[in-house]
């Protein structure tokens, strides 16, 4: 039976942060996902795969990010660093995140863990391509 890949509705349905993201753009990035998420993948993992996958893109690209957490961050990125004395703030550096619809050979695993979809695309890849030891 052919493959049937995710939809924009099946990755709004999984992950609703993204419900307001059109879904011209949401198809357009599932379609680069599914270059990356092929045959070679356990059949069960794909669709979710391909879904994990486009969703980090998104939130990478900030594509569900409020108004008003764009206004506060300037659209700079994730806030990964804050202290109250003296205040500072640090924000993630963007060319560590990915740059969607890139590749998935683009950016490192630190870079996927950036995000909970990048994280739950590196648990399914690891499920289909365990680590072999040669003895």
């Amino acid at each position: 039976m052919p493959y049937t890949a995710p939809t924009a509705a099946d990755l709004k349905a999984r992950y609703p942060a993204f419900a307001a993201v059109a879904d011209v753009t949401v198809t357009a990035v599932l379609a680069d996902a599914l270059l990356d998420v092929g045959e070679t993948w356990i059949e069960d993992h794909r669709a979710p795969a391909m879904l994990a996958l486009a969703a980090h893109w998104l939130q990478s690209q900030g594509a569900n990010a409020s108004a008003e957490s764009v206004m506060l961050t300037g659209g700079i990125g994730t806030v990964t660093e804050m202290r109250a004395g003296d205040t500072s703030l640090k924000f993630a550096n963007p060319s560590d995140a990915g740059n969607g619809g890139g590749g998935v050979n683009q950016g490192s695993a630190s870079a996927f863990s950036t995000t909970p979809y990048g994280r739950r695309f590196l648990e399914l890849r690891a499920r289909s391509f365990p680590a072999v030891a040669i003895v």
